[in-house]
């Protein structure tokens, strides 16, 4: 099994998008994007040649939901989760 480290940046990512879906839709839909986020880390972090690789090197992609997709590396033994996009939001309010 591989160990998942989540960096900064997809940490405030994960808090915006929070933000973001109580605020603008609901509980529930935030409740099944939890759900969804939940399955995948577990799939990543079993097995996390699963998704496939991007354009950009060595950066995998997992489509968490039709709307959010997650972005992560390999690094041996260590998955660093470096982001997750949402096509839902204003790329205004998601400060880099």
């Amino acid at each position: 099994m591989y160990e998942l480290k989540i960096t900064p940046r997809a940490q405030k990512r994960i808090l915006q998008l929070k933000d973001y879906l109580l605020s603008e839709w609901n509980s529930s839909v935030y409740n099944a994007f939890v759900a969804e986020l939940n399955h995948c880390l577990n799939i990543i972090e079993e097995n996390p040649y699963s998704f496939a690789l991007t354009d950009i090197s060595n950066v995998r992609r997992c489509t968490v939901t039709p709307l959010n997709s997650l972005y992560y590396t390999i690094e041996g033994t260590i998955v660093l989760i470096l982001s997750i996009e949402d096509s839902r939001m204003n790329p205004n309010s998601m400060k880099r």
